[in-house]
């Protein structure tokens, strides 16, 4: 068994970290013991308990990381060579506070830092030791650049970003700068002295919608929320130009994951949203009054900035993106603040999911995206089915495609039920508006019944469900740490040309009026044009494909479980499909980029006229003409 401990795990980073590697599949060992509540009088006991009953690979321990000698006893003796992963997390945050009690701020940054580096030494010096540094390493020193004031935002000549190369020294600090520098430097000698895989990341401003943002610490989230809320905010110096690059605390952990899967000895990597993700204070606030169609301006400015307060900070991810090329920011920062502004909406969106796993991701998906253009709160009731002839249960699916859901225990009744007035797609906003501006009263919650049969409502949101249906780590990464599939197939976790064919027959042949089920008329034809030498087949009548599909051209695929198919059906970038939103969904999910896709028409309902099914095929699919044919 694997362990992966991570410190800090109730705050932003940490429980991000539990959340993902407990989603790969170690066994993680969180350690917080809510200091935070000290600190800004927030707790993190919540998240703390909702990561304990959600995970059952989640053990958390309740250690003050200052205290060596028990984290060495109850943890590091007791898992030993089986911790493969420490992701130190744990940290006093906030410049101001550091200056009322300096002792404490060092003794939890930094030398926590050495108990945890020497504990890893002893007991398991081949892991991976991520540290979660700061840009306020580097002090002051950012705000010597050729910096000029523009309308909205403070900016460096020439653009650019900073490097892991900018100074250390010779600048301010605060102190709480100066114990994360210690630390970070102790991290790095381990590396070098003791030859661990030790790395830093120098992070930004880190966020998200689980960051519980405070005055003195959190930014972007506590700024929206503000704004939201209407609440009154304190810009403190720089007329709010200063600039921040944002990450989302996903891809943060993210690029975790990649430094654990190939370590570097000593590695530094200065980490955070990048130019594209960067935004002034005073850009901030008209963006979210743009998102949410506010008019907000309850702020005030203050001429005095906080003690080593950067003007301008944008880091520079050349250096990450070089050693792991495969990593890159997938949050924009708007999608960021419109998922901040959506958690904390009052206003619920769901769907009553139903039909197979086909059926039940067009249907999270609509809701997503309804939630998404109305600011409403995406939740899902825990174990709700509406059942399916042959499909499986939601539940199937929640510690893997569905991992990005959210499912709770707990949801009101809605306020508002849309029934979807066509099989063929149509604007469901205006549907949704339309039934909203008729009733009394504001309603509160809405729920979508239907099928939603169609990216039609949802194109410009294309990378953002491919992203929530993707498990933690990648697709490749779930199906090698939770199957055999690649051990038998191992050519496919490889780059290759090879193509795949899904035949659905089943219910189809029951119910040929219904499904138009495809014959070798279509499937001869789409072989005939995507004519490549290898072909995959995952089907529901695999003796059928055995009978009229012979040679070694053809593999036939062994794969028990709905959701491992899926998956596996995402690992190519060549597909010929029947009409079936499961094979619909496989090719959508491809790891590749433009996929090309061969699809029958007569999607549906026998030989109607094409206006009542046309919304089903995606802008990439190429249709071929065919017959109905049963054998």
């Amino acid at each position: 068994m694997s362990y992966c401990i991570v410190t800090g795990s109730g705050g932003l980073v940490g429980s991000e970290t539990v959340r993902f590697f407990s989603n790969i599949g170690y066994t993680v060992i969180g350690i917080d013991n809510d200091m935070r509540k000290y600190f800004f009088n927030t707790s993190t006991q919540n998240i703390t308990n909702t990561l304990t009953n959600k995970y059952s690979n989640f053990i958390h321990h309740n250690i003050d990381i200052r205290n060596k000698e028990k984290l060495e006893k109850e943890i590091f003796e007791k898992y030993g060579n089986q911790i493969k992963c420490i992701v130190h997390c744990a940290a006093q945050p906030s410049h101001d506070w550091a200056a009322k009690e300096p002792h404490t701020d060092f003794e939890i940054n930094a030398v926590a830092t050495l108990n945890l580096l020497e504990l890893t030494r002893k007991h398991c010096i081949k892991s991976s030791f991520i540290f979660m540094s700061t840009n306020k390493v580097y002090g002051d020193n950012p705000n010597r650049l050729d910096i000029e004031e523009l309308e909205t935002r403070y900016e460096l000549k020439g653009k650019g970003a900073i490097d892991e190369n900018m100074s250390v020294d010779h600048c301010k600090h605060s102190l709480f700068g100066v114990s994360k520098l210690s630390a970070d430097a102790m991290v790095q000698e381990y590396g070098r002295y003791f030859n661990m895989n030790t790395v830093c990341f120098r992070g930004g401003c880190i966020t998200g919608p689980n960051h519980q943002g405070a005055e003195l610490h959190g930014f972007l989230s506590y700024i929206v929320k503000c704004i939201v809320t209407n609440k009154h905010y304190k810009i403190f110096g720089y007329k709010g130009k200063q600039v921040r690059d944002n990450i989302h605390s996903y891809d943060l952990v993210n690029a975790f994951w990649n430094y654990h899967q190939n370590p570097k000895p000593a590695a530094v990597y200065n980490m955070g949203g990048g130019r594209d993700n960067s935004l002034s204070i005073l850009e901030t606030i008209d963006l979210v009054n743009n998102l949410t169609g506010k008019k907000w301006e309850n702020y005030e400015l203050h001429e005095q900035a906080r003690a080593g307060d950067h003007i301008w900070y944008i880091s520079d991810l050349t250096k990450f993106k070089t050693d792991y090329p495969n990593w890159n920011i997938t949050y924009s920062v708007k999608r960021i603040i419109q998922d901040i502004i959506c958690s904390i909406s009052p206003e619920i969106m769901t769907a009553n999911l139903q039909g197979g796993i086909g059926n039940q991701l067009f249907q999270i998906a609509a809701a997503y995206v309804m939630s998404r253009k109305l600011n409403s709160n995406l939740m899902f009731k825990l174990n709700q089915f509406g059942g399916c002839r042959q499909g499986k249960h939601p539940s199937t699916y929640y510690s893997n495609i569905f991992q990005g859901v959210n499912f709770i225990n707990n949801l009101p009744i809605m306020d508002m039920n849309i029934k979807e007035m066509s099989w063929n797609a149509y604007p469901l906003l205006e549907q949704i508006n339309h039934i909203k501006n008729t009733r009394v009263g504001k309603s509160k919650s809405i729920c979508l019944n239907g099928y939603f049969q169609s990216d039609w409502n949802w194109r410009e949101y294309t990378n953002e469900i491919k992203q929530l249906f993707t498990p933690d780590g990648g697709i490749v990464s779930y199906l090698k740490n939770n199957t055999d599939i690649l051990n038998r197939y191992p050519e496919l976790s490889k780059p290759h040309d090879f193509a795949f064919l899904g035949v659905r027959r089943g219910d189809y042949i029951t119910y040929p009026d219904v499904h138009n089920p495809c014959g070798m008329t279509y499937y001869n034809e789409g072989l005939k044009k995507m004519n490549k030498n290898k072909y995959y087949i995952i089907s529901d009548d695999i003796e059928w494909c055995k009978q009229k599909f012979q040679g070694e051209t053809f593999v036939y695929m062994d794969i028990k479980e709905d959701k491992n198919m899926l998956l596996t059906m995402a690992l190519f970038k060549n597909y010929v499909i029947s009409n079936s939103t499961f094979y619909w969904w496989g090719s959508f999910l491809s790891i590749y980029d433009k996929p090309r896709i061969i699809a029958p028409d007569k999607w549906i309902f026998g030989n109607s006229p094409k206006e009542k099914y046309w919304s089903i095929y995606r802008q990439d699919m190429e249709i071929i003409e065919r017959p109905i044919e049963i054998n």
